[in-house]
C-alpha cells in the first residue's frame, strides 16, 4: 500500500479491509483518516511506515484491543501517533519500532521483544509481557503435599527478572484442594488477549503411616508388623517386605490392605534372616486415581 495513498481521506473512510497478501503499508498512507474506526489487517503485513497511521484518532474505537498480525516485522516512526487507540497486541516476530512508534499500552507475545520497547519503556508507556506460562516459569515452593485436613496450595514465584517485572497474568488457584487428588493452576492474561489456560498442578497425598511394632513368633516362623491407621482420606494401605534394605523388586514382597486393618502376620520366616519392612496409605480420589502417600520409615527385625 503506497505512501500518502489516502492521506486526509477524513471522515469518510471509517473501515478498512485489507487484501491477505498486502506486505506494506507505507509512510502517511492513512494520516489523518480521523473518521478510521475499524482495521482488518492483512495476514501478510510486515511494515507499518511512519505516520501511516497518525491522527487517525478513533481507530480501533470501542475494541478492548487491537491485535497485529503475526508476521509484522517493522513499525515506523509516529505510525500511530495522535490516536486514541485501545492497547495493541504485538506479536513475537516484531524485530524493530520506531521513535514515537507507540503511545498506548503494548502486550507482547513474547519476552524476546521487549528489547525492541527501550523507547516506549523509558516514555512510561505500559508495556507488558503475556506469553503463554508455563509450570518452567516459576519455581514452585511444593509439588506435593500430605492431606491435612485444609485447604492448601503452593507458592509460585517467577523465574528470572524480566519476567518478575514486565509479565501480565493473574493466577488461580482452585477454591478449595482439602482433599487428596490433582489440583490444577491456571493463569489469566489481560483483557482476554490469551484463553485463561493451565499452568501446572500439584497433588495432595494421604497422610503418611507410621509402623508401630513388629514381633516374631519363632515357634511358628511368623513376624507381625502393626501399624497406626487413619481416620479419612485413606481408601488402604500398601506394606512392602524385603529381605533387603534398598526393596529390590525380586526380593521384596508387595501387599494392599483394607483401611480397616492395622496389622498383618506373614509365615515361612527363615531363623537368622533380617526382614525389613515400611509402609504407605493410597487413596482412590474423585478423578479415579490412586495416589500414595510417603513410604513410612524403614522398620527391620533381625528372625
Amino acid at each position: 500500500m503506497g505512501g500518502w495513498a489516502f492521506q486526509q481521506a477524513g471522515d469518510g473512510l471509517t473501515k478498512l479491509t485489507f487484501p491477505s497478501s498486502v506486505q506494506r503499508i507505507d509512510d502517511y498512507a492513512f494520516y489523518k483518516c480521523r473518521g478510521l474506526e475499524q482495521v482488518t489487517w492483512p495476514a501478510e503485513l510486515r511494515h507499518v511506515g511512519a505516520y501511516a497511521f497518525g491522527d487517525c484518532k478513533y481507530l480501533g474505537y470501542g475494541k478492548r484491543y487491537l491485535r497485529m498480525p503475526s508476521k509484522l516485522q517493522s513499525v515506523g516512526r509516529w505510525a500511530f501517533s495522535g490516536t486514541h487507540l485501545p492497547p495493541i497486541v504485538v506479536p513475537a516476530s516484531v524485530r524493530s519500532v520506531g521513535e514515537f512508534g507507540f503511545s498506548n499500552p503494548v502486550y507482547l507475545l513474547s519476552a524476546d521483544t521487549l528489547s525492541v520497547f527501550k523507547d516506549e519503556i523509558s516514555r512510561g508507556v505500559q508495556v507488558a509481557v503475556v506469553k503463554k506460562l508455563t509450570a518452567s516459569d516459576f519455581s514452585w515452593s511444593w509439588k506435593s503435599r500430605a492431606y491435612s485436613g485444609k485447604s492448601q496450595h503452593p507458592t509460585l514465584a517467577l523465574r528470572g527478572a524480566t519476567l518478575k517485572k514486565y509479565a501480565g497474568y493473574t493466577l488461580h488457584f482452585p477454591k478449595s484442594s482439602a482433599k487428596v487428588g490433582r489440583y490444577y493452576v491456571t493463569a489469566s492474561y489481560p483483557r482476554g488477549i490469551r484463553a485463561t489456560a493451565r499452568v501446572g498442578s500439584y497433588t495432595i497425598v494421604p497422610k503418611s503411616v507410621r509402623l508401630t511394632k513388629l514381633t516374631a513368633k519363632r515357634s511358628s516362623k511368623q513376624l507381625t508388623a502393626t501399624w497406626s491407621r487413619l481416620t479419612s482420606q485413606c481408601s488402604g494401605y500398601q506394606l512392602q517386605i524385603s529381605s533387603t534394605s534398598e526393596f529390590s523388586k525380586s526380593r521384596t514382597i508387595t501387599k494392599k490392605y483394607s483401611v480397616t486393618r492395622g496389622k498383618v502376620t506373614f509365615g515361612g520366616c527363615k531363623k537368622g534372616k533380617t526382614y525389613h519392612f515400611r509402609i504407605r496409605a493410597y487413596k482412590k480420589a474423585a478423578d479415579g486415581k490412586t495416589y500414595y502417600g510417603a513410604w513410612s520409615p524403614v522398620r527391620k527385625i533381625r528372625y
